[in-house]
């Protein structure tokens, strides 16, 4: 099948999670990653270096998929059909792009049944739900890196036994590996991994497949042109990408970023 015919019509609204609405003031305690929240919703974003010279982005407002889903009639008043959300999955990041957890979604944005909630709802109004894959890199405080050793079993960076060892290319271990465009924070993933493979797009209940049963419509896709060390794998990565969103749900959409 091609694009889906839902797709295109209408208004597609990208939403910031973070951003867009708040229903309450978060406790960020307990949470993977050194966290704050903005106590007033009008404050200006932290966007210059720490005193180490690093943007570390753990500044939050406290938006939630419970906001969103309080704003579905706004959204639909404006014609909005298709809602592009920016990464929902824990992460130590107001922006999310560097996964900590593919199978949760991040605790200051709600829980499973809060997404499904917003995917319900949104349905029942004639809007689609697209989530963003960041699958290129992980984060460096992710459960299969574990930098910081926030999660309790050990992730690549703790030990070579890890599970997650191979996911990942050191040279040497544990401090130095290939990360997207240098940015230790995120740590680059080989895609060739089987096992990291399996866990994204092919198995019963991975990442792919376990989002659309849960009501998503679609993936966008984040760097797709950065995966994999040559174009013919990059092809054959996301034609098995495609084979499997298709196979879980044939009306889904899929598009991708391509900066270059």
């Amino acid at each position: 099948t091609g694009t889906p015919d839902w797709f295109g019509r209408g208004v597609t609204y990208q939403i910031f999670p973070d951003r867009f609405r708040r229903t309450g003031t978060p406790d960020v305690s307990g949470m993977v990653g050194h966290r704050w929240l903005h106590e007033s919703w009008d404050d200006q974003p932290v966007f210059r270096p720490d005193e180490d010279g690093q943007i570390t982005n753990r500044d939050f407002f406290g938006g939630s998929l419970a906001g969103i889903t309080e704003k579905l009639d706004y959204l639909q008043s404006l014609s909005v059909s298709t809602i592009y959300l920016n990464p929902i999955f824990e992460a130590d990041s107001n922006h999310r792009y560097n996964t900590a957890d593919y199978l949760a979604i991040d605790p200051m944005l709600g829980t499973e049944e809060d997404f499904r909630t917003l995917c319900r709802e949104a349905h029942d109004r004639g809007i689609r739900i697209i989530l963003d894959g960041v699958f290129n890199h992980t984060g460096s405080n992710s459960r299969y890196f574990n930098a910081d050793g926030f999660y309790p079993e050990p992730g690549a960076a703790q030990s070579k036994d890890s599970p997650y060892f191979p996911w990942y290319s050191f040279h040497p271990w544990p401090t130095e590996y290939d990360a997207w465009w240098g940015v230790h924070t995120l740590p680059a993933v080989n895609e060739d991994a089987p096992d990291y493979r399996r866990f994204i797009i092919s198995d019963e209940d991975s990442v792919v497949r376990r989002w659309l049963r849960c009501g998503a419509d679609g993936w966008r896709l984040d760097v797709a042109a950065d995966l994999g060390l040559s174009a013919d794998f990059n092809h054959k990565f996301w034609q098995d990408f495609r084979k499997n969103v298709k196979e879980a749900n044939p009306n889904a959409v899929i598009y991708a970023e391509h900066y270059g």
